[in-house]
């Protein structure tokens, strides 16, 4: 099952690794535009931050809560591709508060119960 989150993160199961649990700051992309409405500069800038603080493109950080882990897709170009989609109501800010979150802790349960994350994962 893939979900983006942009997250075009892969809900996986139980893995190694580690998250980087860093705060960088998020890109310069205005946080009230849609997920949607992102061109593909915007789109690859927002993959390359997501995969930074998740550890990295390819990278499955641990989860501690037993729910399995998150998957970062392998490259660039998988995450862009997450990133098409037909209907969503997701703006970048949804997305930067769902990442933040889920690099804190990088478990399914973050990304499918945190509220930050439900207009993220909504998106098709």
């Amino acid at each position: 099952m893939q979900k983006h989150l942009v997250t075009a993160f892969l809900l996986g199961s139980s893995g190694c690794g580690s998250g980087s649990g860093t705060s960088t700051p998020p890109p310069s992309i205005d946080p009230s535009l849609s997920l949607a409405a992102l061109d593909a500069t915007q789109k690859a800038e927002l993959c390359d931050w997501e995969a930074m603080m998740l550890g990295g493109y390819g990278a499955t950080p641990s989860c501690s809560d037993g729910s399995g882990s998150v998957s970062v897709p392998a490259d660039r170009a998988d995450c862009v591709a997450g990133l098409q989609f037909s209907v969503c109501a997701a703006l970048v800010g949804d997305d930067f508060n769902c990442v933040d979150d889920v690099a804190q802790l990088p478990c399914q349960s973050t990304l499918l119960n945190a509220p930050e994350c439900q207009a993220v994962i909504s998106c098709k």
